[in-house]
């Protein structure tokens, strides 16, 4: 796919992996990991297994740092497209989108169980 593109876009995409693709996993790492321990806060109590999985966003935040870093190499070293970086690329991005998911589910299951509770802080 990479070969499609020309040296311009090639060093454009580059750069916007390398700058404002760094954003965005920033602000969702802080957002889904905020929103889970909030809900989780008025969900389940302070001694339950499931407030530790307010890390969960942690997983799609450095897999999604993996897979722009992967890019930024398929990009940078171009003509070259080593077998092993186009897996690695795969199994981050899969990654990404298993935590990610993952995240979302467990702010369903923390608004649910909130609910339930009527948003009220949980005690032990």
């Amino acid at each position: 796919m990479i070969e499609r593109y020309g040296e311009y876009t090639r060093i454009f995409y580059r750069n916007v992996e390398w700058t404002a693709d760094i954003l965005y996993p920033i602000i969702y790492l802080f957002f889904f990991g905020l929103a889970i321990s909030w809900l989780f806060e008025r969900g389940f109590s302070a001694n339950s297994p499931m407030r530790k999985l307010n890390v969960m966003p942690v997983g799609a935040f450095v897999s999604d740092l993996l897979e722009n870093l992967t890019i930024v190499t398929l990009l940078s070293i171009f003509p070259s497209q080593p077998i092993a970086l186009g897996w690695l690329l795969f199994i981050f991005t899969t990654l990404k989108w298993i935590f990610a998911f993952a995240s979302i589910a467990l702010m369903l299951v923390g608004l649910a169980m909130a609910l339930k509770n009527g948003f009220k802080k949980q005690a032990q």
